[in-house]
């Protein structure tokens, strides 16, 4: 099982986040947000639309392993474990539920909501006292 320690990454995407301006409509401020990823994920037609969901999944995914790596020896807490041999088409499923399940979220930024698929989906089991 893949460990993820992430604690100081949260908190620093945390403040952006609500730092982040909201626009007249609604929506916030980013490069890509969750109704950009949700419409690439829900096509059927397009390789393009397909390879841009996968592919931007799983590089947010990625990046906060990397960002994980570099502060596991700070003893930060664990965001999300998930299980060794977990496919990239299997975490596109789990961020693609969420967009499903909460269509209010998708006005923000796309990388937030893949952050909180995966931790309520992958979460770690608690060491028992």
């Amino acid at each position: 099982m893949k460990k993820l320690t992430i604690a100081p990454f949260a908190a620093m995407l945390a403040l952006a986040l609500a730092a982040l301006p909201d626009k007249a409509d609604g929506t916030v401020e980013a490069f890509y947000s969750g109704n950009l990823l949700f419409a690439a994920c829900s096509t059927q037609s397009s390789t393009h639309d397909s390879g841009l969901c996968r592919g931007y999944i799983t590089g947010v995914v990625d990046m906060v392993s990397t960002v994980a790596a570099a502060f596991s020896s700070t003893g930060a807490p664990v965001a999300y474990c998930y299980p060794n041999g977990v496919t990239t088409g299997q975490i596109r499923d789990v961020v693609i539920q969420r967009l499903q399940a909460h269509p209010e979220e998708r006005r923000y930024p796309a990388a937030g909501i893949i952050l909180t698929a995966i931790t309520e989906a992958f979460p770690c089991a608690r060491k028992r006292s």
